[in-house]
């Protein structure tokens, strides 16, 4: 998923189209592997997906025992 955000580059919709097709889990762990300063473009992106879904960014995900609400 992150190679094909750097393919995509800086375009937000086709960014947003991509992480608007996957699964919540392949999201979470999306948003958790980009880096918070050298990947905030696409992290913003994938953090708007998570709220539009009722994900909450940078929370625990339901593995880590959070809710994933």
């Amino acid at each position: 998923m992150i190679s094909e955000l750097g393919y995509i580059g800086h375009n937000v919709a086709a960014a947003a189209h991509l992480l608007s097709n996957v699964d919540d889990a392949v999201l979470a762990e999306t948003f958790r592997l980009l880096d918070e300063r050298k990947d905030s473009y696409w992290r913003d992106i994938a953090g708007v997906e998570m709220l539009r879904r009722g994900m909450e960014p940078g929370g625990r995900l339901p593995r880590d025992g959070g809710d994933p609400r």
